[in-house]
């Protein structure tokens, strides 16, 4: 859920996102939020791999048999 939530925050221009815009300013978010938008977007697909892997850490592979067809 992190990672989703910094992806939002990574994608959107520095002036369109409200948050940014109301917590920083406008020169705010121009300079301080947009330099930062790629180290956002680094982070969320950092997260997600994580999470990822680690939804899928006790996977096994189950092999597949073929079905028998019953001949008459």
């Amino acid at each position: 859920m992190a990672g989703g939530v910094l992806a939002w925050f990574a994608v959107g221009c520095p002036v369109c996102n409200k948050l940014a815009l109301l917590a920083l300013g406008y020169a705010g978010a121009i300079t301080w939020f947009a330099p930062l938008q790629p180290v956002l977007a680094a982070a969320a697909l950092i997260l997600t791999g994580v999470a990822l892997v680690w939804r899928l850490r006790g996977q096994i592979a189950c092999p597949v048999r073929p079905a028998t067809v019953a001949v008459r």
